[in-house]
C-alpha cells in the first residue's frame, strides 16, 4: 500500500519544516515543494 501525506495550512505554521523531517525519515520518499507532497513508495 502507497501513503500519500498531504500537508496543509496557512502561513507560518510550520509546514515547510515538518515535510523536510518526514522526507528525511521515510525510507522511500519525494518532497516537491510549493505544492507540498510526500510520496512513500
Amino acid at each position: 500500500m502507497k501513503t500519500l501525506y498531504l500537508i496543509t495550512g496557512p502561513a507560518g505554521v510550520g509546514k515547510s519544516t515538518i515535510s523536510n523531517k518526514l522526507a528525511s525519515l521515510l525510507d522511500k520518499s519525494a518532497l516537491i515543494e510549493g505544492m507540498i507532497y510526500i510520496i512513500k513508495l
